[in-house]
């Protein structure tokens, strides 16, 4: 069975057992994901978690600070207030067939087949920080 987040963190050396203990005291009273708590706690920066979650679902990590904004045919898949809704940017179109999808919750199943029954397309999830897609969403379609 795969580590969880909080269990991978503490075997890298990138979060003490106590803090991922505190962190999960948090999450049961706010609700939140325990990833979020951990950034917002101040225990965990942003890019470790998201280069940490890449390494545990298996899938790409992506930094769209360094990257163009998105062209406007790979844009027309999703629309921009789906994309701001979901937090999702699409980021490349395959054989007309798959999309490669950059999401802040790639394991959001829910999510993934959402994107998949709006678009026709079968949803390749990569990851990135929230303020980078963020940052993204706004370059590439527009700011709201």
């Amino acid at each position: 069975m795969a580590l969880r987040i909080g269990e991978l963190l503490v075997q890298e050396g990138r979060l003490t057992e106590s803090r991922l203990m505190e962190a999960l005291g948090e999450q049961k009273k706010t609700g939140e994901k325990l990833g979020e708590a951990l950034v917002r706690l101040g225990f965990v920066d942003e890019n470790v978690l998201i280069q940490t979650l890449a390494k545990q679902l298996k899938i790409l990590r992506v930094v769209l600070d360094l990257m163009p904004a998105v062209g406007a045919a790979v844009l027309a898949y999703i629309p921009a207030e789906v994309a701001r809704r979901l937090k999702v940017l699409p980021l490349h179109v395959k054989h007309k067939k798959l999309l490669g999808v950059v999401m802040t919750d790639p394991s959001n199943q829910a999510q993934v087949e959402e994107l998949a029954k709006l678009t026709g397309l079968t949803i390749e999830p990569m990851i990135a920080t929230p303020s980078q897609i963020q940052r993204m969403i706004d370059r590439s379609y527009g700011s709201p």
